[in-house]
């Protein structure tokens, strides 16, 4: 089939419906490490000082501690102001293996898009629109089903949502309980960040699909006025 002078490949379509979901996962996902002022706003909100006896201002320094070996900026893992067990920090150590992927991911997928777009208006092969819809769209629609799926679950029960979420990315493995007296970095990071953390993802994931579904809107009623 050919569109506009270009033949519509439906495979490229779908490939890069696949890539532009695994972008819109991967860059949300990263944000919560990246933004770390969204940590910071909720010291007080979530009461970390009473709850660990620290400081904020010892609070946000071991907060940052734990972010820069988690992204690969320290290559041991250390707190200055707490203790820790070597189980705690072999947890840290499998987040900092995930968090690596997950970055890797955002980047490829994000290059492999441009490449895929740069391609599409250079040669004479361009996405197939599936009932008039660009690959966006529909990675869009997607990605916002399973949002909402997982929502919905974890809105029921985060805490059963937050044990399955960990028994899915640490198979396995049981270090991510942590014992306050061994591992008192857990008083700093509450179940009710991870809840924040997890409505920030999904938020910023919704915020993507918006946008995509937005842009093929008006280039649907463009092309159909033309």
């Amino acid at each position: 089939m050919h569109e506009g002078g270009k033949k519509a490949s439906k495979l490229m379509s779908a490939i890069l419906s696949g890539l532009i979901i695994v972008m819109i996962f991967s860059v949300s996902v990263a944000v919560p490490f990246l933004c770390r002022p969204f940590y910071y706003v909720q010291i007080q909100p979530l009461a970390l000082t009473e709850a660990s006896g620290m400081t904020e201002g010892q609070i946000r320094k071991t907060y940052d501690e734990v972010m820069d070996f988690c992204l690969g900026k320290t290559d041991d893992f250390s707190l200055s102001q707490l203790s820790w067990s070597e189980q705690g920090a072999a947890h840290f150590t499998d987040v900092r293996a995930l968090v690596a992927w997950d970055i890797r991911l955002a980047v490829i997928s994000c290059v492999l898009c441009l490449a895929a777009a740069a391609y599409g208006r250079l040669s004479r092969v361009k996405p197939y629109r599936f009932q008039g819809h660009s690959p966006g769209f529909w990675a869009a629609v997607c990605f916002s089903g399973i949002v909402l799926v997982i929502g919905v679950l974890s809105a029921l029960d985060f805490e059963r949502a937050f044990t399955v979420f960990h028994s899915v990315l640490f198979p396995g493995k049981d270090n991510w309980l942590f014992d306050e007296t061994a591992d008192p970095v857990i008083r700093i990071l509450p179940q009710e960040f991870f809840q924040h953390c997890a409505g920030l993802i999904a938020g910023v994931a919704v915020l993507w699909c918006a946008a995509l579904v937005l842009a093929d809107w008006k280039a649907y009623h463009k092309h159909k006025e033309e």
